[in-house]
């Protein structure tokens, strides 16, 4: 049995792929399997994945037709045989000591799951992004002096730290098996189901304090457009919507709210000309919150919506996941510009 079993899911990935498997490669770690499902790309990404078996067995190829990464890490879990379940996404990239120090971490600690920090990294900058500091200054409660917690212990701010990424936490594999821990098959928004289960069914989770893992922001020029996927949020959140009816009925009111930030962000990805699919998204929201909450997004979007001369045209600074942009908007479409910053990796 492999120590540790790596899951990724990978479609048309073919510029970033190399950087991933080499990360898995050199891991100081040995005793690992990647399991590595190709959900139909159709680039070079299976044949790059290819030359990888060739050179080094701990490297397994799935291959299925695109189903989304959701599935394609359903797949991946299925067949994994380690001990410990980690994920990586096929754009990031492990530190070369990651498996080693969770492994160890996890053993020695006898903890079903331990979350560490990572690195936001893109073209031009690299900064660290602590999950300590983050639970500390959005919740109050701190992992420096208490990195063995109770996921309770965060309070009304569960639902924004548990409803986060998958690849930031380390997994013992029978922990997932008992509590049926999986991915729904939504398209969009599958972590936050799988995080939510993970903090749910953990009697504590463990905290390392070190940073194993870069997660790869695509800077310059990012456009930031409504397509037919923004309504795909909806379909995934409905289904933590029912786990939460069913599980967790005190954090409902919570999760509205949480709801109606999240919504009104993709709102504002709809040109403000598009009158159809702006009309489409409230119905469809309607629909998510039902008439009393409903009313609450509507007020929600009335207080905040930016002007109308502003979404005509406008150039602002913002922050995006600690990293700086100039954003120009033009006819309601952003276009998100990466700045240097000062004393970064």
């Amino acid at each position: 049995m492999p120590k540790v079993s790596i899951v990724l899911p990978i479609y048309n990935v073919e510029k970033y792929l190399k950087r991933a498997l080499d990360s898995l490669k050199n891991q100081t770690l040995n005793d690992l399997e990647f399991i590595c499902v190709d959900d139909g790309s159709i680039d070079n990404s299976l044949e790059i994945l290819k030359e990888y078996a060739k050179q080094d067995s701990r490297f397994v190829i799935i291959s299925q037709k695109n189903q989304g990464a959701g599935v394609a890490r359903n797949t991946g879990l299925k067949n994994s045989k380690g001990k410990y379940i980690a994920f990586l996404d096929p754009d990031d990239w492990l530190e070369l000591n990651a498996m080693e120090e969770l492994y160890k971490s996890a053993e020695e600690n006898n903890a079903s799951v331990v979350l560490f920090s990572y690195n936001i990294a893109s073209d031009i900058n690299k900064i660290q992004a602590s999950t300590a500091d983050n639970i500390l200054y959005g919740c109050g409660f701190d992992l420096y002096k208490t990195p063995n917690f109770h996921p309770q212990d965060l309070k009304d701010h569960l639902l924004s730290k548990a409803c986060s990424c998958i690849w930031d936490k380390f997994y013992l594999k029978e922990f997932l098996e008992k509590n049926s821990i999986n991915f729904p098959s939504t398209y969009n928004g599958q972590d936050g189901l799988f995080s939510l289960k993970v903090y749910y069914y953990a009697d504590t989770i463990y905290y390392l304090d070190k940073y194993l893992y870069n997660y790869y922001m695509r800077s310059n020029s990012a456009v930031n457009k409504f397509s037919v996927r923004t309504f795909s949020g909806f379909e995934s959140y409905e289904v933590v919507k029912e786990f939460i009816i069913k599980y967790m009925p005190e954090q409902l009111e919570n999760f509205v709210k949480l709801s109606i930030r999240n919504f009104y962000s993709l709102y504002l990805l709809i040109p403000f000309y598009d009158y159809k699919n702006r009309k489409k998204y409230l119905q469809r929201a309607k629909k998510f919150f039902g008439d009393e909450n409903y009313k609450k997004f509507l007020s929600y979007i009335k207080r905040n919506q930016p002007s109308l001369i502003s979404r005509i045209f406008s150039f602002s600074k913002l922050y995006k996941n600690g990293l700086k942009y100039k954003r120009l908007t033009i006819l309601g479409i952003n276009w998100d510009f990466e700045r240097k910053m000062r004393n970064v990796k």
